[in-house]
């Protein structure tokens, strides 16, 4: 067959049918590695297929990428635009959200549909209970964005720890699949996409741990707030559900981006030659024990109270010194943030300066330092972003300013509310801005790195609020 003298169309077809038989055809061979460069090779593919308008050859590739690094949320949102594209917009946003349907996988992949197995056998320890707390509205000086500061609780989420002998786990920064011995998985762990790492853990071996391993994972676990708070709090869980991480022991998370990773799990005793990073070695694991604490924070909606305070007892053991008086504006590099940039930065920095702030770039500080920085701070103002993470060191009544555009995640909300900080809030977008949030796909993915601007008559008149004498509780002066 001549491919050269086909249709772009018709060559896209035949390369796909071709690598996807090679892999799913192919026996067992070695432990699973993520392959990016083949990853990037298809979603160039796809891209290509898509601007062609061939739609199906695009969904074939994209969902072909999942087969060498399922954890590629680049994949599932070009599967979503190119679903979108052809009109089934209920998947499309199941790929936007980083579920791919089952029936869709089915139709490219395999036709072995993932079923729910018998009830694994493993032992589990409650350490916390479900329950709820108040979420105080925030103060504003004008209208909030759109169903931002709906929920006025938070639901705390039940925490608990598993044991499983001879158990195996697939984790990778997306999906999370743990397994008993004879390999009947643990429902409350399954995230992501269970039948396509069912699948992808029937064609390789899995690595083996002699001992004990934690599982510590979680989504975003290269992101500062991520770490701090759905990945650290969990050696807590295992602490008070009486497993300790010892010397000999293994923790098992799924990448390592940024020495903050390091730094923070050797405040714990957890040295690097214990960590088993899953996108450097192989998500697929086994171990004669493994532990496995399960903690849900859903953006701060779930958090319990105990979290904020185990952070600041493990980076602040001796609490501040001197009571906070410090001003600080959490600054952001623009080269290094992704997404939601301030587009005006030079003019933001200026105003808070002006207003006797200083400027500050967590992300230029250990974790330590960061903790002492936040607990001497009085007033904290800064854009949504990881960055204000560090509130959770903050003294009750700190008084905390968010800045927000298109996107608002609850979790610095939650925050204060858990540790006694008194939260104000601004929307910075102009509502004609606002005329394309209907576009379910558009709000899931765009939104959430759109930049915005600041502007400096909103930076006074939110610092002279937040500022204000207190009269009683929750009224200001005028």
């Amino acid at each position: 067959m001549n491919l050269s003298a086909t249709p772009l169309s018709h060559r896209l077809l035949h390369g796909i049918r071709t690598y996807r038989q090679r892999i799913t055809r192919a026996a067992p061979s070695g432990v699973f590695l993520e392959n990016r460069p083949e990853a990037r090779r298809l979603m160039a593919l796809a891209e290509r297929s898509l601007a062609a308008g061939t739609l199906e050859d695009a969904e074939s590739f994209a969902v072909s990428v999942l087969l060498v690094a399922p954890a590629s949320q680049e994949s599932l949102y070009l599967l979503g635009r190119v679903l979108d594209a052809a009109g089934s917009t209920n998947d499309a946003l199941e790929c936007h959200r980083g579920r791919i349907p089952e029936a869709l996988w089915c139709k490219h992949v395999t036709e072995a549909e993932f079923s729910p197995s018998a009830a694994a056998h493993f032992e589990r320890v409650s350490v916390f209970e479900a329950g709820r707390v108040a979420m105080p509205e925030p103060a504003q000086i004008a209208e909030p964005g759109p169903d931002v500061f709906n929920q006025d609780d938070i639901l705390t989420a039940p925490c608990f720890v598993d044991r499983v002998s001879n158990g195996s786990v697939w984790q990778d920064s997306h999906n999370t699949l743990i397994m008993d011995a004879s390999g009947a998985s643990v429902a409350e762990h399954v995230t992501g996409n269970p039948h396509v790492v069912r699948h992808l853990s029937e064609q390789y071996e899995p690595m083996h741990f002699h001992g004990r391993a934690f599982v510590l994972g979680a989504r975003g676990s290269g992101n500062y707030y991520h770490w701090m708070t759905d990945i650290l709090p969990k050696l807590e869980l295992c602490h008070q559900a009486g497993w300790v991480v010892g010397p000999d022991d293994h923790v098992i998370v799924p990448t390592r981006r940024s020495s903050f990773q390091l730094q923070s799990l050797q405040r714990f005793g957890i040295e690097e030659r214990q960590v088993h990073v899953a996108n450097v070695s192989s998500p697929w694991v086994t171990a004669d024990e493994l532990i496995v604490p399960h903690l849900r924070n859903a953006m701060g909606t779930t958090m319990g109270a105990w979290l904020p305070d185990f952070l600041k007892r493990s980076f602040l053991p001796d609490g501040p010194s001197d009571p906070p008086e410090r001003r600080i504006f959490v600054s952001r590099d623009t080269g290094r943030a992704q997404g939601r940039g301030i587009e005006n930065l030079a003019e933001v920095e200026r105003a808070f300066m002006d207003l006797g702030f200083e400027i500050v770039f967590p992300e230029t500080l250990d974790v330590m330092e960061q903790a002492a920085l936040f607990a001497e701070s009085a007033v904290v103002a800064g854009p949504h972003g990881a960055g204000l993470t560090n509130i959770v060191f903050c003294a009750p009544g700190t008084r905390v300013i968010e800045f927000y555009g298109a996107h608002l995640a609850p979790c610095y909300r939650a925050i204060s509310a858990l540790s006694g900080l008194d939260y104000h809030a601004h929307y910075c977008l102009d509502r004609t801005s606002e005329e394309d949030m209907d576009d379910r796909a558009r709000s899931l993915v765009t939104r959430r790195t759109e930049g915005f601007s600041i502007p400096s008559d909103a930076i006074a008149a939110m610092v002279e609020l937040a500022c204000a004498p207190r009269l009683a509780a929750g009224e200001y002066s005028t």
